[in-house]
């Protein structure tokens, strides 16, 4: 392994390039939804960028795409860990072959022992600029762990010279003026300063107006920032585990008020929520005095019309990066975040200024949650067994399916009021055997009197053989799935079955069984919309028919979801 500085992160991605013998006319692939600071070294050399939409889910490079973007024309693969959040690396060197990888950890803080982010590719670039995990100033990074690419960076290394003097005095100004603002705690409040007086020259801005002209390709780092560098990346180091707890409980609040959010395997540098409308939700952050990032404002931040075209990127070519560009905000994970500035984002997010319009919850849920799942299963499964049982029956079942590690339980809310749900499970069987084994001293109250029925207890026992039965047919499976009247035809089913399904993609399953009533016609409709095979009949009690339908998962890409 071997270490070059250079004056900025995008130099040192320049000098990678560069080293790897990218030219004109060549392609290097890279992800839509990124930085133009990641762009413009391949305009000055004169390469072909081939952008890559993301996955929605993780704001990284969607793998499913890489295969198809590669061509003979093709000198690199630039993967970039979106947020903090690491691609999966073996997967891309598997899909990349011969052509060189090249990781982007601009938001990564470096390990201090080896590991697979940063040491994968065959080499990986740092920047240490404003809003950075190690913040040292102007300043990049190369860690090349190719020997051959090394021998031929430290031949070209001999050609970059420091910056002037002038450069030097103002880059270390502006660092000077960083801290200051850092610690009255007014740095983000700043930016729309920093950004008007870099566009009228008087500090140094964050992007070149000639990159072929601009002399900064041609400097090393800075001799300020390489002498704070490694004091400012141990202190960083020392921050991981207070800036796990910040993410942790980012994670914790927004998944429960129902926002997807990544989950990298170390502290994220943000947390990234998608939001129905987010210049809205900026607004209202100013007006609250909150500390939210835009970025990235379009495919390739911040560039738009034809200076985005100028970059390579045609619109409309990566749908998902356009999305996130328009719906995704994201939330600081700093060591120095309080747990109440954490609960005054969330409250933000949870405000009516947040955008309107349906949620999904995934958990954890509230009693009251709970219990609007089993009142609508019990008035919208009306003529089912379990819908005999009552409402306090069926609280006790669906605690216990949001608990196990057999189901998933999502919740959509609108305005806060519960109007649909579905769950599913991957092992039926599984998860009776659990429920009797954990919740029969909780569930016999309320059961027992609504069992001691002959009838009702042949039922139960028809049940349980059911979810014991063997069959050709998966053991994952949907078992409830809920939509209130009012809210019908608004694409809220769909949302909720994309859910479920990519939670049981998530768990390996790549087919899902659902068993439904005779009775069911919507939901006959809907699973053949959705492109349910048939696969026959059943009755899991006696005299009431049910249809089996088989659900492949890897329709979904097919048939991709189109509202955040």
């Amino acid at each position: 392994m071997t270490e070059f500085l250079y004056y900025r992160g995008r130099v040192a991605l320049h000098a990678i390039l560069r080293g790897l013998g990218v030219g004109p006319g060549d392609e290097v692939i890279v992800q839509a939804y990124t930085c133009a600071a990641v762009i413009e070294p391949l305009q000055r050399l004169q390469a072909v960028p081939v952008y890559v939409d993301i996955d929605r889910t993780t704001y990284t490079m969607d793998l499913s795409r890489l295969a198809a973007a590669v061509t003979g024309r093709t000198r690199a693969i630039v993967v970039q860990h979106t947020f903090g959040t690491p691609v999966d690396l073996d997967r891309v060197l598997k899909i990349a072959g011969n052509v060189p990888v090249v990781e982007d950890c601009a938001h990564i803080t470096e390990p201090a022992e080896r590991g697979p982010v940063g040491r994968t590719g065959v080499a990986a670039f740092y920047s240490y600029e404003w809003g950075k995990p190690v913040i040292a100033g102007v300043g990049g990074k190369a860690v090349v762990n190719d020997e051959r690419l090394a021998a031929t960076m430290r031949e070209q290394y001999t050609a970059y010279t420091p910056p002037p003097s002038r450069r030097e005095a103002v880059m270390t100004a502006q660092f000077l003026a960083h801290q200051v603002a850092t610690e009255l705690g007014v740095t983000w409040r700043l930016r729309a300063l920093y950004r008007r007086l870099s566009r009228l020259g008087l500090v140094v801005g964050s992007y070149a107006a000639d990159v072929a002209a601009s002399p900064e390709y041609e400097w090393r780092m800075t001799r300020s920032v390489r002498r704070r560098l490694p004091r400012r990346t141990a202190r960083a180091r020392k921050q991981l585990t207070r800036r796990a707890t910040v993410a942790a409980r980012y994670r914790a609040g927004v998944t429960r008020l129902g926002f997807d959010v990544p989950t990298p395997v170390t502290p994220p540098l943000r947390v990234p929520v998608a939001v129905p409308d987010k210049r809205g939700l900026l607004d209202e952050a100013a007006r609250r005095r909150l500390e939210v990032g835009d970025w990235f404002t379009t495919p390739v931040h911040p560039l738009t019309g034809a200076d985005l075209e100028a970059a390579g990127y045609r619109p409309g070519s990566c749908p998902n990066a356009e999305w996130a560009a328009e719906h995704v905000v994201s939330f600081p994970v700093r060591a120095d975040i309080s747990p109440h500035d954490v609960e005054r984002g969330l409250d933000l997010l949870d405000s009516p200024d947040a955008g309107e319009g349906p949620r999904i919850l995934s958990g954890p849920f509230t009693d009251a949650q709970i219990r609007a799942v089993a009142e609508m299963h019990a008035t919208e499964v009306a003529h089912g067994f379990l819908s005999s049982l009552g409402v306090p029956a069926l609280e006790v079942l669906y605690r216990h399916v949001a608990d196990s590690r057999h189901c998933a339980l999502f919740l959509a809310v609108d305005g806060g009021r519960p109007v649909g749900y579905i769950c599913g499970s991957l092992d039926t069987a599984a998860l009776v055997r659990e429920f009797i084994r954990r919740r029969w001293w909780v569930a016999a109250p309320a059961l027992l009197p609504r069992l001691l029925r002959p009838g009702r207890i042949f039922r139960a026992i028809e049940t349980l053989r059911y979810a014991q039965a063997g069959d050709d047919l998966p053991r994952a499976e949907v078992i409830n799935f809920v939509v209130r009247p009012p809210v019908r035809g608004a694409g809220l089913a769909q949302d909720l079955f994309e859910r479920l399904m990519d939670w049981f993609s998530e768990h390996g399953e790549t087919a899902v069984k659902m068993v439904t009533g005779e009775q069911q016609r919507r939901a006959h409709g809907f699973y053949r919309k959705v492109g349910a095979e048939l696969r026959g009949h059943t009755s899991i009690h006696s005299g009431a028919a049910s249809r089996v339908y088989l659900y492949r998962t890897a329709l979904r890409q097919q048939n991709p979801q189109t509202t955040p």
